[in-house]
């Protein structure tokens, strides 16, 4: 008997292929069936060319040379800090130290910003914009009572 996937010879009675380990002795329609590397497409094992983009089978998709690779704008160096992130949790502990209700807003806006953009790229630094802005909101609220109390 053999593997009906893989073509391996086995013996009578096993229920799984040694080799590739695809279920034998039933006729399942999926253990002739694989998949395209470039689109995904379902093929069978005999076709030599994918039928909907036309890649080999057994191939990794490579571009053809008349196609334009478009550069991408996100960075997709994962070690990068994110700058804005830094400078608003910096601004925000500037903003608690002098006590300046004009730097808090700025610390916030720069630690929100930071957080969209390194969601989108990836970046690190999270950390730095997430404090930048509790910081920021604690010290513009902390400043807030303060003032309207009298005690600054």
């Amino acid at each position: 008997m053999k593997c009906p996937n893989c073509g391996t010879e086995l013996t009578e009675g096993v229920t799984f292929c040694t080799s590739c380990g695809t279920k034998v002795g039933e006729s399942n329609q999926q253990i002739n069936k694989i998949k395209c590397s470039n689109c995904g497409t379902e093929l069978s094992n005999n076709e030599a060319f994918c039928t909907n983009c036309g890649t080999k089978v057994g191939e990794t998709h490579q571009t053809p040379s008349n196609q334009v690779i478009q550069p991408t704008t996100q960075s997709n160096d994962k070690t990068k800090l994110n700058k804005m992130g830094l400078i608003g949790f910096i601004i925000s502990l500037v903003s608690i130290w002098l006590a300046t209700i004009i730097l808090g807003p700025v610390a916030a806006i720069l630690s929100a910003l930071a957080i969209k953009q390194i969601q989108s790229t990836g970046e690190k630094g999270k950390g730095f914009a997430i404090a930048g802005l509790v910081i920021s909101i604690a010290g513009l609220v902390l400043l807030v009572i303060f003032r309207a109390t009298g005690i600054m």
